[in-house]
């Protein structure tokens, strides 16, 4: 309110009814309050001298390059259609947004978010898996500070990554998923205000039913196997029979399979969860002509030599895909199935249910090696 000399109420009479008025200057402009009775003017007068005179002190108690904010402040409000207390308000509510964030570049974050990762355990093909997509989210970005980057820069690495290695719509949602990871780390630790990546938009997946081996192309890469490295039938056998993951089977130890029992013990599995994997007799046939646990390194270069033999084109994990297909044709049972794979029941039933027909299914779990002079490696 603007500074006033008094607050003196003054008798008004308008048509014959009388009334008492107070004249004063408020934010520059004249105005006139009306009472009723002598009193309620009195009273209302007494009450602004006390306002403007507690004001008066706390002004006087300024310095002078206070006042002069205090008008400026007073002065912006004004043009933007707001007052000072609205502005103090909406800043003591978004007081977290001022404050100013480490300089992170993204090469630091990714080097410590690794290593955090490593401390905790994550798995050394989870953190290959980082390694990757962010060894090129650090060779596009370079030093750029990490709290700096936006959507639409993500975006634009996105489309090169696509064009440049020819990424996939999987390879893409599988980066996307990565850089959410890292940007929602930063965030936790408090080098960057909010995660850009959130909002990204993962491309369309076309649904796709997974590849499978035919019966004849079963036999075919156990025979290849068998001819070109007989070693390598347990690798196949497992994968093929037993529908264990590539990585699993590289993490198998001889103690974990047990043939007497006809059971398979995996203790290091993908979910961290251990697995019993119950073993076909046509499985144990050619497990038992394959080399013992665990494998032999050179594991990928060796499968690459009998894949480069077969007459059909090699799919990913058609192993896998082959055992959970013929497995749930033959039981006709998606929970057993599941149980064994380590897959979900609701996956299994999704991808798997009806890819194969009873018929082939029961010829599938009855193919046995041929007569062979080889010499059993795996115990009993």
């Amino acid at each position: 309110m603007g500074a006033t000399k008094s607050f003196t109420p003054k008798r008004w009479k308008v048509n014959g009814k009388a009334s008492w008025v107070i004249d004063f200057t408020e934010n520059g402009k004249r105005t006139r309050k009306k009472f009723l009775a002598k009193t309620a003017a009195e009273d209302w007068a007494k009450d602004q001298m006390r306002i403007r005179e507690l004001y008066g002190k706390g002004w006087i108690n300024l310095d002078d390059k206070s006042r002069i904010a205090v008008v400026e402040g007073y002065i912006r409000s004004k043009d933007g259609g707001y007052t000072l207390s609205e502005a103090l308000d909406f800043f003591e509510a978004n007081r977290s947004l001022h404050t100013r964030l480490p300089k992170q570049t993204i090469h630091e974050a990714v080097d410590e978010f690794i290593a955090d990762k490593r401390r905790i355990g994550l798995r050394t093909t989870s953190i290959n898996g980082y390694n990757y997509t962010f060894g090129r989210l650090k060779d596009h970005f370079g030093p750029k500070q990490i709290s700096s980057i936006t959507l639409k820069q993500i975006n634009q690495w996105l489309d090169q990554m696509r064009l440049k290695f020819q990424w996939s719509a999987t390879s893409q949602i599988c980066a996307i998923t990565r850089v959410r990871v890292l940007f929602s780390w930063c965030v936790n630790n408090g080098y960057c205000r909010e995660n850009p990546a959130t909002r990204i938009e993962k491309p369309k997946l076309e649904y796709r039913p997974p590849g499978i081996l035919t019966v004849d192309q079963t036999r075919e890469l156990l025979a290849t196997t068998q001819e070109i490295d007989s070693a390598m039938l347990t690798y196949i056998a497992l994968g093929v029979f037993a529908g264990v993951r590539p990585q699993e089977i590289l993490l198998l130890e001889s103690i974990n399979l047990k043939l007497d029992r006809k059971i398979l013990e995996i203790t290091k599995a993908k979910t961290r969860r251990r697995r019993i994997v119950h073993l076909s007799d046509n499985c144990i046939s050619w497990l038992r002509l394959g080399q013992g646990l665990p494998c032999e390194s050179g594991t990928w270069r060796r499968l690459k030599k009998i894949r480069d033999k077969l007459s059909f084109k090699w799919q990913h994990d058609i192993m896998r895909h082959s055992f959970c297909s013929y497995h749930v044709a033959y039981h006709r049972n998606t929970a057993m199935t599941a149980l064994e794979a380590g897959h979900t029941e609701t996956i299994l039933f999704k991808h798997y249910r009806e890819l194969v027909s009873e018929e082939d299914a029961k010829e599938f779990w009855d193919i046995l090696p041929v007569k062979s002079d080889q010499q059993t490696t795996l115990a009993a």
